[in-house]
C-alpha cells in the first residue's frame, strides 16, 4: 500500500482541533480521518514541536534501480572484469560512480570481484618434501613392477608395466596422475637417446588401475632399450 504525506492545511486543522480540547475520536469523525492518522500528527507535534516532514537519515542512493541492473548484468556477462573496467563502462553510459560503490553494489548482489592468485612460491622446506618423495618413487616402476611382454596384432608390439597396488596406495591421487602425465615424455626422452624413432609411438594409460599399455610401430625386436 503506498503511503501519501498529509497536506499542510489538514495538519494545521488537526492540530487546532487539538489544540481546543477535542479528543482523537472526535477529530477523526470531523474530518473524516483514520483515527492512526490524527494519533501520529499529535504524537509528532508533542515530539518534536512541528507537524513538518522531517529530512530523511542517510543520503539519497547515487544509482537507480535500471542502472544498477545493468551494472549487474555487465559483471555476470564478464566475471573476470576488474572494478576499474566496469567503472569505465559505467561512464559510458553517463554514470559516474567510485570503484567502492560498484564493489558495494556487486556484494550486496551477490557478485565478489576475485583478484588473480599469484604463483605459489616453492620454500626450502618444499622442495625438500618433493625431493624426499620423488627419490623413492623413481625406480618403482622398475623395482616393483612386474613387465609383461606380448604380441597384440601380428604388426604392433605390446608391452604393459602393472606396478603393485600395495605401491601406489601410498600415493597420492594427485600425484598418481602427475606421474601418469609425465610418463610418456620421459618414454619418448629414453627412446630418442637410444636412437629409435618416436614417430610410431602410442601411449595408452589408466590412472585408476595404475597401468601404462604402451604400442610401438614397427615392431621392436628388443624391448629392453626402455629400461636401461
Amino acid at each position: 500500500m503506498v503511503r501519501r504525506e498529509l497536506p499542510k492545511h489538514q495538519r494545521d486543522l488537526i492540530v487546532e482541533r487539538y489544540q481546543s480540547g477535542e479528543g482523537y475520536k472526535i477529530i477523526s469523525k470531523a474530518l473524516d480521518m483514520p483515527w492512526n492518522t490524527v494519533t501520529t500528527v499529535i504524537i509528532k507535534l508533542r515530539k518534536y514541536g512541528t507537524t513538518d516532514t522531517s529530512p530523511r537519515t542517510g543520503h539519497p542512493s547515487k544509482i537507480d534501480e535500471k542502472t544498477k541492473r545493468k551494472l549487474i548484468r555487465e559483471a555476470s556477462k564478464r566475471p573476470t572484469a576488474t572494478l576499474k573496467e566496469l567503472q569505465e563502462f559505467m561512464a559510458s553510459t553517463g554514470c559516474v560512480l567510485h570503484v567502492t560503490t560498484i564493489s558495494r553494489i556487486l556484494h550486496m548482489n551477490g557478485l565478489w570481484v576475485g583478484w588473480q592468485d599469484g604463483k605459489p612460491f616453492l620454500t626450502k622446506k618444499n622442495i625438500q618434501a618433493r625431493l624426499k618423495f620423488a627419490k623413492p618413487n623413481i625406480k618403482s616402476l622398475k623395482a616393483c613392477g612386474k613387465m609383461c611382454y606380448g604380441l597384440m596384432k601380428p604388426r604392433f608390439n605390446f608391452l604393459a608395466i602393472i606396478p603393485k597396488e600395495e605401491e601406489w596406495a601410498n600415493i597420492a591421487t594427485s600425484r598418481c596422475a602427475m606421474l601418469t602425465d609425465c610418463y610418456p615424455k620421459r618414454l619418448n626422452a629414453v627412446i630418442k637417446s637410444k636412437g629409435a624413432s618416436t614417430k610410431y609411438l602410442c601411449v595408452l594409460m589408466q590412472p585408476g588401475n595404475c597401468e601404462f599399455f604402451i604400442l610401438y610401430f614397427p615392431p621392436l625386436k628388443d624391448f629392453s632399450l626402455f629400461f636401461n
